[in-house]
């Protein structure tokens, strides 16, 4: 009995070596190529994505008088520039659709998304007058496609010029009215999607409104982020995706242990073993 134990421990000892030995390569190969594959999956379907709300402004001219001196000869130049004056932003109305698609490069799992996003902006004109107010929308990032572009004015289509991974448009607005911005897109990122107030020195946010839908449950909320203020969750099938190779051998290695245990105790010979035919009793033959 006592050999039969040391046997079976030493099995025990020797698979899990050789289950540890495997793990330990599975992870080195993978987190070693992890850095490589991750870029290559960003140059395919795209980077995190932050979103800013757009910005409106309008421009005034005025002129300036520069002292300068040509051949020697002190002159007076009359220098034209541009006052940019921004519009407040009075209200954000946005929607988002998050779909979640892991997607695999080499044995690592991925967390890519599509994502529809949608906002209404009011920009309110608190000069006296009409302006001529450039509005623009500065992309998430510049590592992505964008389809399905909209862009109104008061459900006004506007002429748009893309520049520097941004689009603009120009609309004239009356002395004290407010204008609606409507934009919207289809994109796809890797990781992670924010949306942000702007600048850093943004101090307040008025009539603010975000609706997020996705198919996923889970969501990590960064540092210096703000959660929902209400949420509704739907069930949605779960899935074996993102597992690596360590963990399934990690799973192995314990269902091995658990399998040793309980077939330690049963007696095999016996198990298989074939009942002995009876033989009949000897005749008396006295």
């Amino acid at each position: 009995m006592t050999k039969r134990i040391i046997a079976i421990v030493f099995i025990f000892i020797c698979t899990s070596l050789a289950w540890a030995v495997l793990g330990v390569t599975l992870f080195s190969r993978t987190y070693d190529s992890g850095a490589v594959s991750a870029g290559q999956v960003a140059s395919l379907w795209g980077t995190a994505q932050d979103q800013a709300p757009p910005t409106a402004s309008y421009r005034t001219p005025f002129t300036t008088q520069q002292a300068a001196v040509e051949n020697g000869v002190p002159v007076v130049r009359t220098v034209t520039d541009n006052l940019v004056t921004d519009l407040p932003l009075e209200s954000s109305k946005i929607d988002v659709d998050l779909d979640l698609q892991h997607r695999q490069k080499g044995l690592l799992w991925y967390s890519t998304y599509k994502v529809k996003f949608s906002g209404v902006y009011g920009f309110r004109n608190t000069s006296d007058k009409e302006q001529v107010v450039d509005f623009k929308l500065q992309f998430p990032t510049a590592q992505a496609i964008y389809d399905n572009l909209t862009i109104t004015v008061d459900g006004t289509d506007a002429p748009i010029t893309n520049k520097e991974n941004a689009v603009t448009t120009v609309f004239k607005v009356a002395a004290g009215q407010t204008a609606e911005l409507a934009v919207g897109y289809s994109s796809q990122g890797l990781k992670e999607w924010r949306y942000s107030f702007g600048s850093a020195n943004v101090a307040q946010v008025r009539n603010f409104s975000l609706r997020m839908t996705t198919n996923f449950k889970d969501i990590d909320f960064p540092d210096n982020t703000l959660s929902p203020s209400t949420s509704c969750c739907f069930p949605t099938p779960s899935s074996f995706k993102g597992f690596t190779g360590l963990a399934i051998t990690i799973g192995s290695i314990l269902t091995l242990f658990v399998v040793m245990q309980i077939t330690g105790k049963v007696r095999w010979a016996e198990r298989f073993g074939t009942n002995p035919t009876p033989q009949p009793a000897p005749a008396d033959l006295s």
